[in-house]
């Protein structure tokens, strides 16, 4: 075992703080010809203006969604839904429509025209759920389909929207336009007979929703 006396103990001490004291100076003086050069200054100034870009950035987008999410829980509310099932209806429409082609006030429409919001709606050839689906259909999207065992009521107002947004995405990808889409949507044929005043009126709610969810 080497042993260490005390006086070379203090000897490597003062030695350590000696190297340490040089390190503090040198990087004070770099530091400090750094700010005080127009280059130093110049780069901390853009490092400086970039955050603050990035932040209000942040900040803005936030603020954006938050007030669309507040305008469109108002107009939820104002529909026959409970608190809860506004809330979920607003996640999914939020969500769905950032990844699908489809648009909040387009589905809104539907909803509306399909059955004004009643989560219990049942139409005389089958369809259910606010957005009016069939059981094929969400045989298709539903439980033994996209969403798993986990969708298992039509009649959930977050599940029925999910199997109808998505069912409605499948149609305008397959037949590029607005119109067929809608046409097969309501009747199952894409050539507007007997589906031109349900167009429409689906048209015309798109729009007034866009404007409310706008103001």
């Amino acid at each position: 075992m080497t042993v260490i006396l005390k006086e070379t103990h203090e000897k490597i001490l003062r030695k350590l703080r000696r190297k340490h004291l040089w390190i503090q100076i040198i990087e004070l003086i770099f530091f400090s010809i750094l700010m005080t050069s127009s280059l130093g200054f110049n780069w901390f100034a853009e490092i400086e203006r970039k955050i603050v870009n990035e932040s209000y950035g942040i900040l803005k987008t936030n603020a954006k969604e938050m007030q669309a999410r507040i305008k469109l829980l108002e107009i939820l509310r104002s529909k026959p839904l409970t608190v809860g099932q506004a809330l979920a209806v607003a996640d999914v429409l939020i969500d769905e429509t950032k990844r699908k082609n489809v648009k909040a006030p387009l589905i809104l429409a539907v909803i509306e025209q399909e059955s004004e919001f009643k989560s219990i709606a049942t139409s005389n050839k089958g369809a259910r759920g606010v957005m009016q689906i069939m059981p094929e259909t969400w045989k298709l999207y539903g439980p033994q389909g996209e969403f798993g065992k986990a969708a298992n009521n039509i009649y959930d107002p977050a599940q029925n929207m999910r199997v109808g947004i998505s069912y409605l995405n499948d149609l305008l990808n397959e037949h590029k336009n607005l119109e067929k889409a809608l046409s097969t949507y309501y009747s199952g044929q894409s050539n507007f007979e007997g589906s031109r005043t349900y167009i429409r009126q689906v048209m015309a709610k798109a729009k007034q929703f866009e404007s409310d969810l706008e103001k």
